[in-house]
């Protein structure tokens, strides 16, 4: 007798072993039917995954870190929300922290935002109603890092097609947009420490710049022969404003200001701040 052969078997009998095909048939059933669950949870997923990033959902991928906790490695990312032909005006609200923000180049997006991050994460959202697009980017971990080699830096990109309404509330910043080629009919900061440089247009019929920080350093670059007038509540800061003449109220105004069609209107709050409006 062969050794594993049952006690009294026949090696010469055919039927005494039994086709393995059963066996095989369920295997390959098994395997069929997990690939088929596995499919019917990915597919929802995925479609969700790319319904919430068509409608600019970009949600912080860092879970359970610690704020300020990334160790100081760098992490590079892209938010963005396409553009949409019916949209004929959009606000973009920042809420950031202490980080390097530009904006110096246009998109085929209506909002791009390419950074490059060490100590924070950001989320994108957004809605449309009607035609005005609403997105807020904002920073879902801050830090106390201060400026150096390793600062965050948000390179943000717009479209120019629509009026802009921009917000920005942050903390010690380092800011510089070139808005010179967008239509802009509100821009506000509410900052900190820092500094902050602002290059405007064009005006619309009237655009409005609101501008309030504690102890920072502020310019505001804006066309020559452009209509403007600055209302200052800034008693502690010091003020340079080239080409402007000083009202009876305290207001300050470019020659030609009161018939002009298109007009900036200009208001700085701030504490040992440094405000400067300059003309190119």
């Amino acid at each position: 007798m062969e050794p594993g052969n049952p006690p009294g078997a026949n090696p010469f009998d055919p039927n005494q072993f039994k086709p393995a095909g059963d066996r095989v048939k369920r295997s390959h059933w098994a395997v069929i039917i997990i690939v088929l669950v596995a499919l019917i949870v990915a597919i929802p997923w995925l479609v969700v995954r790319r319904t919430k990033r068509a409608m600019g959902w970009f949600h912080n991928t860092e879970k359970g870190i610690a704020e300020g906790k990334y160790g100081g490695k760098r992490f590079d990312t892209t938010y963005m929300q396409p553009f949409d032909p019916s949209i004929k005006a959009a606000k973009l609200t920042l809420n950031g922290g202490t980080s390097i923000y530009k904006v110096g180049d246009t998109t085929n997006q209506l909002f791009r935002a390419d950074a490059m991050l060490f100590h924070s994460r950001y989320a994108l959202n957004g809605h449309k109603q009607d035609t005005t697009y609403e997105m807020n980017l904002t920073m879902k971990s801050k830090s106390s890092t201060q400026f150096g080699k390793q600062s965050d830096s948000v390179n943000l990109k717009l479209n120019l097609a629509p009026v802009w309404d921009i917000e920005i509330n942050s903390g010690a910043t380092d800011l510089n947009f070139d808005l010179s080629k967008y239509r802009v009919r509100n821009f506000t900061i509410h900052g900190s420490a820092g500094a902050f440089a602002v290059k405007l247009g064009p005006p619309l019929a009237q655009t409005n710049i609101k501008i309030a920080v504690g102890a920072a350093d502020v310019t505001v670059n804006i066309p020559k022969n452009t209509a403007c007038r600055i209302e200052d509540n800034s008693a502690l800061s010091s003020v340079t404003y080239d080409g402007f003449n000083k009202k009876n109220d305290g207001s300050y105004e470019t020659p030609g200001f009161s018939p002009a069609k298109n007009k900036i209107l200009l208001h700085f709050t701030g504490g040992l701040a440094d405000f400067k409006v300059h003309k190119y």
